[in-house]
């Protein structure tokens, strides 16, 4: 009697054990290798999304012909660290109407405070706009710029016609002026824009950033009507964007070169000076 030669329609319980091991090995082995993947391309994700951003404020200016930028908020939880943004524009100068004059006279002494003025308008004219942290320029003779000061956290009772000034005209003496004076106000987030989030477990090393002394708890990046970055006399902008301390990835800088407007993503350098793919002339190799 013969037997059967038919092919077999099934596989063994023993072909089908060693299947299952085989996909339970990759599976495990997935589970380990993609979660450090997925934090790489994050940390690629980030430093994309700010070279995304400033570019987008860069034309932004040029289009409006005013100055836009991105604001960079250290955290409320560590000051060293930044992981979000905000877009800004600087309004026009405030000019007062013509024939309005503004005195300047030495302000009463404050108490941790150096020697302040006091500027008022003319004819009832307001302060109208202006805000603590703008500058008032004068360029009637030698010139003069100074701060303007939050008079009410400073216990100090004024009249809207009037603002508190961070210094003293030289010699502390009065002057009156009808013209040649402006206020420069400075940059305010764009109305009704929210505001922009790195991804999860990536943030911007403030310390490791040039310039890495943010006044306050932020910083601006302000391109003029020419696409170029205002207030930056180091030649170079860098954010240094990194994953978090326990986390995979490279860190990665964003350079925004000053003088000509281009935002370029470079490398971390080996060595003692990390920034060394952003000198002129240098580069990474890749």
């Amino acid at each position: 009697m013969k037997r059967s030669t038919a092919p077999r329609s099934a596989f063994t319980l023993i072909e089908l054990l060693v299947a299952i091991s085989i996909m339970l090995a990759i599976m495990a082995l997935a589970a380990l290798v993609l979660p450090a993947l997925r934090q790489r391309d994050n940390t690629t994700k980030g430093t994309n999304q700010v070279q995304g951003y400033l570019s987008l404020a860069k034309q932004r200016a040029i289009r409006d012909q005013a100055p836009r930028g991105v604001r960079f908020y250290a955290s409320l939880e560590d000051p060293n660290l930044c992981t979000e943004m905000a877009y800004i524009e600087q309004p026009e100068p405030f000019l007062p109407p013509t024939g309005t004059s503004v005195t300047i006279s030495p302000a009463p002494p404050i108490a941790g405070v150096p020697p302040a003025s006091i500027a008022s308008l003319s004819g009832g004219q307001i302060w109208d706009g202006v805000r603590a942290g703008d500058f008032l320029e004068v360029t009637y003779g030698g010139g003069f710029i100074s701060q303007i000061l939050d008079h009410n956290s400073l216990g100090i009772a004024l009249a809207p016609t009037q603002v508190l000034l961070s210094q003293q005209i030289k010699g502390g003496s009065s002057l009156t002026i009808t013209d040649g004076y402006r206020v420069l106000r400075q940059p305010t987030e764009l109305i009704g824009e929210t505001h922009m989030q790195l991804p999860p477990r990536v943030r911007i090393r403030i310390p490791s950033c040039q310039p890495g002394n943010w006044t306050g708890r932020s910083m601006d990046v302000l391109f003029n009507s020419g696409g170029l970055v205002a207030d930056q006399g180091s030649g170079k902008v860098i954010l240094y964007v990194e994953p978090e301390e326990d986390g995979a990835g490279e860190p990665l800088l964003v350079v925004i070169y000053t003088h000509s407007g281009q935002i370029i993503t470079h490398p971390v350098a080996e060595g003692a000076d990390p920034f060394l793919f952003t000198r002129d002339g240098a580069g990474s190799g890749l």
